[in-house]
């Protein structure tokens, strides 16, 4: 399955970026125009499926360090206060949102957690213009549809600092975020 664009938002020099992409896509431009920025970002999707996205935040110096911190203009509204970053396939949409520890998350002041991850499957139903939605994720609490479509929530809450793309290991129930998973640690991606 094809990754068919990313959206990056609130990651460093990134406000809010939607970029298409093809089989083997090439960032060219100046110094200083984001290409760092975005291979970056497709390496954090990546650490997502590997379970090590906050982790990997972490290294690079924190939220503090990678939140945009640029100049709002008018009509932008607020500057971001997490990082959201999507994978669009050809039938597949996976989002996941990092932010800093909510009251009562298990987490230290400051530390990356896992706010929101979801994955939808695109392209259902009659025409084709229709979503379902197979992984909602809020805070701890994983809502999702088993192989045979019938929804569910699960039974354990995850941590914090773990995604439910990793955690959630079963792939004969679940074979669409065993899928993903597998789509995105499968990238190759080369500065």
């Amino acid at each position: 399955m094809q990754l068919t664009a990313c959206e990056i938002a609130g990651y460093r020099s990134l406000r809010a970026v939607r970029l298409p992409l093809g089989p083997v896509s090439v960032l060219l431009g100046e110094n200083g125009a984001g290409k760092t920025n975005i291979l970056n970002a497709l390496e954090m999707l990546q650490a997502a499926a590997t379970g090590s996205i906050c982790r990997k935040l972490v290294d690079e110096g924190g939220l503090g360090r990678v939140l945009w911190a640029g100049r709002p203009t008018p009509g932008e509204g607020p500057a971001p206060t997490s990082v959201r970053l999507t994978a669009h396939f050809t039938n597949l949409r996976y989002t996941i949102e990092v932010g800093p520890a909510g009251k009562g998350d298990a987490a230290l002041a400051g530390e990356p957690t896992v706010r929101e991850e979801t994955l939808t499957h695109t392209g259902v139903g009659a025409g084709g213009s229709g979503e379902r939605v197979v992984m909602q994720r809020e805070g701890a609490g994983v809502k999702l549809r088993n192989a045979k479509g019938e929804r569910q929530h699960l039974k354990q809450h995850l941590s914090p600092n773990e995604t439910a793309l990793h955690a959630i290991r079963d792939a004969a129930s679940y074979p669409e975020l065993a899928y993903m998973r597998e789509l995105l640690e499968g990238w190759r991606i080369y500065h």
